[in-house]
């Protein structure tokens, strides 16, 4: 007869959980375990399910102090239209109140935030359009002594606030801005027709340039001119100083000349006198021979006097000279008659009348004398003249010198003018232009305040959205509470008196993880069905909360296997650290150094992040590698427990009765 072959019956831990349960100590026992991590993740989850719903519950104390401003005549209080906006704004419990009494509720510890809006808010935020700008401010009191969370709430939402005060105060710089800009605007057109206006008399400017130009071209051909007739009028002058140095070498020839007339004359009156007194008929020969001796004298000074007269043609002008060539004249036809008459009485007559010529003869030399110092004077004169003509050539060549410079620097000038012009042409319609862009730009004023007030439009895009804090938190907590679970399992329930029920060997990790199973199951279920905390994949949800639980029940039972006492205690060190370190609350880069270098050595850094990948990503290839990791943590704890029963098999034996 052949043999027959049986398969090896499995341990799946039903017996021993049949066992187990008939224990009535264990039974209430189980009964309160199994509910623990329902109870410790459904209370904090409940209770921190969205603390940002209730967030209009937190009382914010609001001052008042702005004394408001005055702008273009107008006055203004952004302070009271900050507080009627906040009066519609409901979500805070905004208190309006004075200084006073918001300090003493903040020493009685009724308000956790406080807002004043101090006295020159409005006056600073008008500030904006004087030389001196100033910046607002806004005092804020936070105690955080109090609830440090509510105050960490607070912040945000007094920066929320911050924010719109922020876009309040821009919109009105904006509109301060376009107000001053439609001023600008004013001004740039008036800037303009300005322009425009300068360049039209820029451009008078430069034609008068041109006709200063080309008459600055005739005063140089009218300085040639001058140049030439300077030159002529140097030589003219140099031969008038010559031609007055002869008439004043004649003149004084002249003045000798009337003298020695003079003289004859004298001694022609002496001898008139003597043929007068001494008149004797036996003396008519001699008489004959002195009228004859006075009637070559006469002639001799008639043609001496003709001699001037030829030599000085001028002196014909005079008057004196003119009476004493007559006098001459008529001595000479007087001294003729007398030689021919002889007669006494005629030569008392000529007498008399040589006496009236002799004054005319003084009168005479006086005047030739006056004459030879005039003409001495104007060849002095003469020579000044020359100097002063030579001067004037001097100051006609540095005229020209000038003109030339003058005609270079008009041409300069007319070819700026004509560049000025052309500029100011220019920008008189660059600014036409800029003043019709300007207004332009100044169309639709209000809309442009409110887009340049709040430039940035933010459209907010959750990439794996969290409804809330309570699906935000549940991967903490239920990793939490799970541990804690089985911690209590081991904590609670006497290991060793539940062995001796099992024939006296341990209880396998299978019968505990049916247990662990429950435990899941129970607290999930929880959260999914009344917290409404809804996973993304909800099959592998349950499916890994229920290996997270077998694999923290098969720890603690190896540390209490192992260790007893104090592996129950290494447990709860085990669960501070991991509460540190796994990221659940803030993220691992924000932990000391010692924390993040732990991180990856504990399980429950695995059961966090594959539970947040679970509830709010949806990525399985995410999940997969903390699911792997779990699963080493599970299979380690599991061998290290069955190869333990071998060892401690033996000594179990001994302590059975």
């Amino acid at each position: 007869m052949g043999r027959k072959w049986h398969l090896p019956k499995i341990n799946w831990g039903q017996e021993d959980l049949r066992k187990m349960w008939s224990i009535q100590s264990f039974r209430l026992s189980l009964l309160g375990i199994l509910v623990i991590p329902l109870v410790y993740s459904s209370i904090y989850l409940a209770a921190f399910y969205d603390p940002y719903k209730h967030v209009e519950e937190l009382s914010v104390a609001i001052v008042n102090e702005d004394q408001g401003a005055t702008v273009d005549g107008r006055k203004i209080n952004l302070g009271d239209q900050l507080v009627s906006e906040l009066k519609k704004n409901k979500h805070m419990k905004w208190t309006f109140m004075n200084r006073n009494k918001m300090e003493q509720s903040f020493l009685s510890g009724n308000y956790y935030l406080g807002v004043v809006i101090p006295r020159s808010f409005s006056k600073r935020a008008v500030s904006v359009s004087t030389s001196s700008p100033e910046q607002s401010e806004i005092l804020y009191y936070i105690d955080q002594s109090q609830n440090y969370l509510a105050g960490s709430l607070g912040k945000t939402m007094i920066r929320e606030l911050e924010a719109q005060i922020s876009h309040a105060m821009t919109q009105l710089y904006v509109k301060t801005i376009f107000q001053q800009i439609r001023r600008s605007t004013h001004q740039l057109n008036q800037a303009a027709k300005g322009a425009k206006t300068l360049a039209e008399k820029g451009k008078q400017a430069s034609n008068a340039a041109l006709k200063l130009k080309n008459g600055t071209n005739q005063l140089i051909v009218g300085n040639q001119k001058l140049q030439a007739g300077l030159m002529q009028l140097t030589s003219g002058v140099n031969r008038l100083q010559t031609a007055t140095r002869l008439l004043s070498n004649g003149a004084s020839q002249v003045v000798f000349g009337t003298e020695l007339v003079v003289s004859k004359v004298r001694q022609f009156q002496q001898l008139i006198h003597e043929m007068k007194s001494q008149i004797q008929i036996d003396q008519v020969p001699t008489a004959i021979e002195k009228l004859n001796q006075i009637e070559n004298d006469s002639a001799q000074a008639g043609s001496y006097i003709q001699f001037i007269k030829d030599r000085y043609p001028f002196l014909q002008m005079d008057e004196n000279f003119t009476d004493l060539q007559q006098v001459v004249t008529r001595i000479e036809v007087r001294g003729k008659r007398l030689k021919d008459h002889m007669i006494k009485d005629r030569i008392n007559q000529l007498k008399e009348r040589l006496q009236f010529q002799l004054q005319q003869l003084d009168k005479l030399n006086q005047g030739a004398k006056k004459v030879a110092i005039g003409l001495l004077q104007l060849n002095q004169k003469v020579g000044e003249m020359l100097q002063g003509v030579k001067s004037l050539n001097n100051g006609q060549q540095q005229l020209g010198v000038g003109l030339t410079k003058l005609q270079k620097g008009l041409t300069q000038l007319y070819a700026g003018l004509g560049q000025l012009a052309n500029g100011e042409h220019k920008l008189a319609t660059e600014l036409e232009k800029g003043v019709k862009q300007a207004k332009k730009e100044l169309d639709h004023e209000q809309e442009k305040e409110k887009l340049i007030s709040n430039p940035i439009k933010v459209n907010q895009k959750q990439v794996h959205q969290v409804p809330n804090y309570a699906t935000g938190f549940a991967p903490y907590f239920i990793s939490l509470s799970l541990w804690v679970g089985a911690m209590l399992l081991f904590t609670v329930t006497d290991l060793f008196h539940i062995s001796d029920t099992l024939d006296g060997r341990p209880i396998h990790f299978l019968s505990v993880s049916w247990i662990a199973i429950a435990q899941a199951v129970i607290c999930v279920s929880f959260l999914h069905g009344v917290l409404n905390i809804k996973p993304k994949l909800p099959v592998w949800f349950y499916i890994f909360s229920m290996i997270t639980a077998i694999t923290f029940v098969v720890i603690n039972q190896l540390l209490t296997v192992w260790w007893g006492n104090v592996g129950r205690f290494l447990s709860i060190v085990i669960l501070m650290l991991q509460l540190a370190s796994s990221g659940g609350t803030y993220p691992i880069e924000l932990l000391p150094k010692f924390f993040q270098n732990i991180h990856p050595w504990l399980p429950m850094s695995y059961t966090v992040h594959g539970f947040r990948m679970l509830l709010s990503n949806g990525d399985i290839h995410l999940f997969t590698p903390d699911l792997v990791k779990v699963l080493i943590f599970l299979v380690s704890a599991a061998l290290l427990l069955e190869g333990s029963e071998r060892f401690l098999k033996p000594w179990w034996n001994k302590r059975t009765p």
